[in-house]
């Protein structure tokens, strides 16, 4: 009950959040769309692939990614 309450309440907070900046414009429909299309199809893709490769090798790529993503943040920080 816990989980689907808190996820209900998350829910509802986004959609408050996305409804404001909807209706003052400040959503740029272009990458909101090529996000959303793209969002699609890598949720497809990803679900068919995940299923072909073992859990192990997911979590190394995605630890991989996860430490790209923070050496690049750390790398804009700081000036480079």
């Amino acid at each position: 009950l816990a989980i689907g309450t808190s996820l209900a309440v998350t829910v509802m907070s986004a959609l408050t959040g996305v409804l404001g900046k909807a209706l003052t414009a400040q959503i740029p429909l272009g990458p909101a769309g090529a996000v959303m299309l793209g969002s699609l199809v890598g949720a497809r893709v990803g679900a068919r692939v995940s299923r072909r490769i073992p859990v192990r090798v997911l979590q190394i790529v995605l630890a991989g990614l996860v430490a790209l993503v923070a050496i690049r943040e750390w790398w804009d920080v700081l000036g480079r």
